[in-house]
Protein backbone atom coordinates (compact mmCIF):
# COMPACT_ATOMS: atom_id res chain seq x y z
CA UNK A 1 0.00 0.00 0.00
CA UNK A 2 3.00 2.35 0.61
CA UNK A 3 3.94 1.86 -2.60
CA UNK A 4 0.59 3.24 -4.14
CA UNK A 5 0.56 6.24 -2.55
CA UNK A 6 4.29 7.07 -2.73
CA UNK A 7 3.82 6.79 -6.73
CA UNK A 8 0.16 8.81 -6.01
CA UNK A 9 2.16 11.53 -4.30
CA UNK A 10 5.34 11.25 -7.06
CA UNK A 11 2.53 11.85 -9.76
CA UNK A 12 0.59 14.32 -8.10
CA UNK A 13 3.94 16.45 -7.93
CA UNK A 14 4.76 15.95 -11.61
CA UNK A 15 0.90 17.16 -12.65
CA UNK A 16 1.54 20.08 -10.14
CA UNK A 17 5.35 20.68 -11.95
CA UNK A 18 3.58 20.15 -15.32
CA UNK A 19 0.15 23.09 -14.83
CA UNK A 20 3.22 25.11 -13.86
CA UNK A 21 4.69 24.69 -16.82
CA UNK A 22 1.53 24.86 -18.76
CA UNK A 23 0.58 28.14 -16.97
CA UNK A 24 4.10 29.48 -17.72
CA UNK A 25 3.93 29.04 -21.58
CA UNK A 26 0.09 30.14 -21.63
CA UNK A 27 1.57 33.54 -20.49
CA UNK A 28 4.56 34.00 -22.58
CA UNK A 29 1.73 32.73 -25.64
CA UNK A 30 0.00 35.79 -24.76
CA UNK A 31 2.51 38.07 -24.44
CA UNK A 32 3.54 37.66 -27.79
CA UNK A 33 0.10 37.58 -29.22
CA UNK A 34 -0.26 40.97 -27.59
CA UNK A 35 3.19 42.58 -28.90
CA UNK A 36 2.04 41.05 -32.42
CA UNK A 37 -1.40 42.90 -32.19
CA UNK A 38 0.21 46.29 -30.57
CA UNK A 39 2.93 46.23 -33.24
CA UNK A 40 0.47 45.48 -36.17
CA UNK A 41 -2.10 48.05 -34.76
CA UNK A 42 0.91 50.52 -35.22
CA UNK A 43 1.67 49.71 -38.57
CA UNK A 44 -1.78 49.81 -39.59
CA UNK A 45 -2.18 53.37 -37.75
CA UNK A 46 0.59 54.72 -39.20
CA UNK A 47 -0.46 53.42 -42.87
CA UNK A 48 -3.76 54.59 -42.20
CA UNK A 49 -2.86 58.51 -40.84
CA UNK A 50 0.02 58.37 -43.87
CA UNK A 51 -2.64 57.35 -46.46
CA UNK A 52 -5.49 60.10 -45.03
CA UNK A 53 -3.02 62.83 -44.89
CA UNK A 54 -2.05 62.83 -48.29
CA UNK A 55 -5.27 62.30 -50.04
CA UNK A 56 -6.45 65.54 -47.58
CA UNK A 57 -3.61 67.08 -48.91
CA UNK A 58 -4.62 66.67 -52.43
CA UNK A 59 -8.45 67.37 -51.58
CA UNK A 60 -6.86 71.08 -50.73
CA UNK A 61 -4.63 71.83 -53.42
CA UNK A 62 -7.40 70.59 -55.85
Amino acid sequence: MRDVDRKIAQLDKQQKQLEKEIRSFNLKIRIVIFILLVFFGWILHREFINTYAEHEETKITE
